[in-house]
């Protein structure tokens, strides 16, 4: 049995997996938007080191957001392109179907809106609701950072899965844990 004698963190082992597979990350933009914190929203990005630095900020249940790449929207890295808006918005059960829509995220003023326009008239979605579906994502996992080793990593959604190509986090974590006993034993 040959293994490999470097091993990381499991949170930022499986950054680097969603990193290897288009799937950008960041700390919950949802959480900072309800706390208030709109200056601490982070774009989608590859910045393993910006998450963990939020992390270590304090002990407490984090949750880390997941989008694939090809929905970042290009002009505004804080959200989703308007394909993957207008899909989102109908699974909210607004219809967009060919209507223009428009929208605004900008965290230095505070300001987050959608208007889904209906010739006639406007339907501009409250600054709540448009929140909600602007910082959305694919996938979440939650980390207790108050625990130790793979106990931090406590949920994690369904979809976190179907992003990950030929691996998924069950597996992850197993690989990860072996090789951790392997470290402790002082065998690595």
């Amino acid at each position: 049995m040959k293994n490999k004698t470097e091993i990381k963190s499991l949170l930022r082992t499986i950054l680097e997996v969603a990193k290897r597979n288009k799937v950008m990350f960041r700390y919950s933009a949802l959480n900072h938007y309800k706390w208030g914190n709109h200056d601490y929203i982070d774009d989608w990005s590859y910045d393993i080191d910006r998450v963990i630095e939020v992390i270590l900020g304090w002990d407490d249940i984090h949750t880390i957001q997941f989008l694939h790449a090809k929905k970042v929207c290009k002009d505004n890295k804080k959200t989703v392109n308007i394909k993957t808006l207008k899909n989102w918005l109908e699974k909210e059960g607004f219809i967009v179907d060919k209507k223009p829509l428009s929208y605004s995220l900008d965290c230095d003023l505070e300001f987050f809106g959608i208007t889904i326009d209906d010739e006639d008239r406007a339907y501009q979605l409250d600054a709540e609701e448009s929140s909600y579906i602007l910082l959305q994502d694919d996938a979440w996992l939650n980390w207790e950072a108050y625990n130790t080793g793979a106990d931090c990593l406590i949920d994690y959604s369904v979809g976190l899965d179907n992003l990950f190509k030929d691996t998924s986090i069950g597996k992850i974590t197993d690989d990860w844990q072996e090789k951790f006993v392997l470290m402790e034993k002082g065998l690595l």
